[in-house]
């Protein structure tokens, strides 16, 4: 039952993750509000889990919170990722060769220190499943990195500070593999969030 209440953590953060003021909003429960969210940021027309696509997101008024999934790498920095792996669809070595299907897997981003995450780009080749994205030469960023950035660019446009909907994924067959044990997981993102 741990372990499946765990799989199913969906943190929401309110405010930004690295402010110490954090906002909350009050909602009568007969008013019915759609909590608009920039998926992966506006993943259908910048790369996904990119800064650039987070900003993107918050020029739509109506995208109230940022949604991002995180995994750990293996200097402990949460990193913003959805594939605890470096992703053929979208991700290149840095030499410029594409991360092929194959060796997908095998880039382990727990093993992977944050630099060397950050060597491979992440959005120069798009995405074949979202024709209207704009490939756009990005890394995968810390949560701090993002809410920091995402803060920032919401101040600039004189809106509110976004929400954001923290998902970690973890699956006994991953522990230790792909991600660490979920007790140790959940202690670095919620000291992130901190």
């Amino acid at each position: 039952m741990r372990r499946l209440a765990f799989c199913c953590l969906c943190l929401l953060i309110v405010g930004s993750s690295c402010s110490p003021k954090l906002k909350t909003v009050a909602v009568e429960p007969t008013e019915k509000v759609i909590d608009w969210q920039g998926h992966r940021g506006a993943r259908g027309l910048l790369p996904e889990n990119s800064i650039p696509a987070f900003r993107k997101a918050l020029e739509y008024p109506a995208i109230r919170t940022l949604e991002l999934d995180v995994v750990i790498s293996a200097d402990s920095q949460v990193v913003v990722s959805h594939e605890p792996w470096l992703a053929a669809l979208f991700c290149s070595h840095p030499d410029g060769r594409a991360v092929t299907e194959e060796e997908e897997k095998s880039l382990r981003l727990l093993r992977m220190t944050l630099a060397e995450i950050q060597a491979f780009d992440c959005g120069s080749r798009g995405n074949a499943k979202f024709p209207e994205q704009l490939p756009v030469a990005t890394v995968k960023p810390t949560l701090a990195a993002v809410a920091e950035a995402a803060d920032l660019h919401a101040r600039s446009l004189e809106r509110p500070l976004p929400f954001y909907n923290i998902e970690i994924k973890s699956r006994p067959d991953w522990d230790d593999t792909y991600t660490p044990q979920p007790e140790r997981f959940a202690e670095l993102v919620l000291a992130a969030i901190k």
